[in-house]
């Protein structure tokens, strides 16, 4: 029968969450308890669970970084917190659900379907970034970029609108957070999307864009470049 593990340092949020797992997802019958994550991992390693729900914010733990530990064992992790700034850290994991405090019944049967539904994991993140600037976050496709120019500790994304969105993060951590083929590096300070290239002056050490735009090319990373650019066409 289906299980679930419930991690939440208050005793109090364990015991109403289980109670509307309870009520509104009776399919879910054996349901464990961890206020921590020492006894989260001891429980999650020794019962395979089918869900598990985490609280972000842990008492001197960091529940993203323990979900980390958990999804070697349990596949379908679910983030519970009353801290809606968690959202875009949350949607940067293969959580397959995020839930706000108080949890509402039909988004858990909604999060419950979904993990029960076979393995199944909802990347958020897949083909899509959540750029938090301090007005609003920001959703972009991978198709609606151009290309990313990296300054210092800060990155500009120019879209295929003629838009241009800076966030506070540098280019090497949206270079990993992407990690798709269709993006490759031109430059240090610059990430193209290889689908918006019209041409490349390889002697001239310059990547011409579809809107005309010229982005440079260092010899260091002119060969891989261009390899990746010819095995995606």
């Amino acid at each position: 029968m289906p299980s679930a593990l419930i991690v939440d340092d208050e005793a109090d949020a364990r015991s109403v969450l289980k109670k509307i797992l309870e009520l509104f997802c009776p399919q879910v019958t054996d349901i464990d308890e961890a206020a921590n994550g020492r006894d989260a991992l001891r429980l999650a390693s020794g019962t395979a669970y089918d869900l598990a729900f985490i609280d972000i914010k842990l008492k001197n733990e960091n529940g993203i970084d323990l979900a980390k530990g958990i999804s070697n064992y349990c596949n379908n992790i679910v983030f519970v917190t009353a801290f809606d700034e968690y959202a875009v850290r949350a949607f940067q994991t293969e959580a397959i659900h995020f839930l706000l405090k108080p949890v509402d019944p039909e988004l858990l049967q909604q999060a419950v379907a979904r993990g029960l539904a076979g393995n199944y994991r909802l990347n958020l993140l897949k083909d899509r970034l959540f750029l938090r600037t301090k007005e609003r976050i920001n959703v972009l496709k991978y198709e609606e970029i151009q290309y990313i120019v990296g300054d210092g500790n800060y990155a500009t994304f120019h879209t295929t609108n003629g838009g241009s969105l800076m966030v506070s993060r540098n280019l090497a951590y949206y270079e990993k957070l992407i990690d798709s083929p269709v993006f490759a590096r031109s430059h240090q300070s610059y990430l193209i999307h290889l689908q918006f290239i019209s041409e490349i002056m390889v002697a001239n050490h310059l990547v011409i864009m579809d809107d005309g735009t010229k982005i440079p090319i260092s010899r260091r990373l002119r060969d891989p470049f261009v390899k990746a650019f010819m095995q995606l066409k």
